[in-house]
């Protein structure tokens, strides 16, 4: 998003990935926490059914992470501010509910979304057509992909339309590079 947006290297690049590292970081140690007894009954191996760690603890951390995450990223402003909540908020989603919502893999591609648009809108053209773009191309592969994931673990045939959500990146691509030979 960053670069799509057409920003260049310099501090602001830094303080950009250490707030999305945050909001990842505390988005994998909710997941943790939110999956804790599911974990119990299916996973006993995992860090907090096996006693590694008390859930309360993960849970603290993972708020932590998310919140130092937000803080670097409101540094940026309104628009930043505003994607950024909306990130978190769509990593929330997904942690507290994947596990039972059969459309889980859109909550995930919804915190890759946002991710790339928070990204875009600390650049200097802000949130453009082609970050836009990208991010709803990200998005779409990124569902075709979790279906596939999800399949791996079942049974029965796997169907076509994951694989035409895969296919969405080839056909940005193709648009945004037409008529150009490299």
């Amino acid at each position: 998003g960053w670069l799509l947006a057409g920003a260049g290297l310099d501090g602001s690049f830094a303080l950009l990935c250490l707030g999305a590292t945050g909001v990842y970081l505390g988005g994998m140690y909710l997941n943790d926490a939110f999956d804790a007894q599911f974990d119990q009954q299916h996973r006993p191996e995992r860090p907090i059914p096996s006693g590694s760690i008390r859930v309360e603890a993960v849970w603290g951390w993972g708020f932590a992470w998310l919140g130092v995450g937000l803080a670097c990223l409101f540094l940026f402003g309104k628009v930043t501010m505003i994607l950024a909540l909306l990130l978190a908020l769509s990593v929330l989603v997904y942690d507290a509910v994947h596990k039972v919502f059969a459309f889980s893999p859109v909550l995930m591609a919804a915190c890759r979304f946002f991710l790339v648009l928070t990204a875009a809108s600390i650049s200097r053209d802000a949130v453009n057509g082609l970050a836009v773009w990208s991010a709803l191309v990200l998005a779409c592969y990124i569902v075709g992909l979790s279906c596939i994931a999800k399949r791996e673990t079942g049974s029965g045939p796997l169907g076509y339309w994951p694989c035409l959500f895969i296919a969405a990146p080839m056909v940005l691509a193709g648009i945004v590079n037409r008529g150009e030979n490299h």
